[in-house]
């Protein structure tokens, strides 16, 4: 038994069995990419939106990091110019807020699209973001 169990758990962390009276670890099946098994699972368990678990055996589900996004279960992409990803585990990227654009992957908007410029190019970033139409001017036609 492992160590604080009531009971025989065979199946370590990264595979599980619905069977309960397994003899040995090595009769376990190990979970499948996008999913997870703590130790002693019964089943597998699917990885919440903005995780992932990119191989099979995974104990646990990562999360994606800023910039990217779960694009499915088993792997994280990179958020598309014009669009962020401000935080971690994210299932989608966020469009950013007229007039401003971003580079792939990118966690903030802080350029002005295509059309625009930056009136003051010493402006702080978070300004930018927070008030885009007072910092980015459309181009002189």
């Amino acid at each position: 038994c492992a160590k604080g169990a009531a009971a025989p758990l065979p199946c370590e962390k990264g595979s599980y069995s619905r069977a309960t009276n397994l003899a040995a670890a090595s009769k376990c099946t190990a979970a499948d990419p996008g999913h997870f098994a703590t130790t002693g699972s019964t089943q597998q368990t699917p990885c919440a939106p903005g995780s992932i678990a990119p191989s099979a055996n995974m104990p646990a589900c990562v999360l994606c990091p800023k910039g990217k996004f779960a694009a499915s279960r088993t792997a994280c992409e990179e958020c598309e110019a014009g669009t962020y990803a401000a935080s971690e585990g994210l299932s989608q990227c966020t469009l950013c807020p007229y007039p401003l654009g971003s580079g792939s992957g990118d966690v903030t908007c802080s350029i002005c699209k295509e059309g625009f410029y930056l009136k003051d190019s010493s402006a702080d970033p978070d300004d930018v973001f927070e008030n885009p139409t007072e910092h980015c001017k459309p181009c002189p036609t």
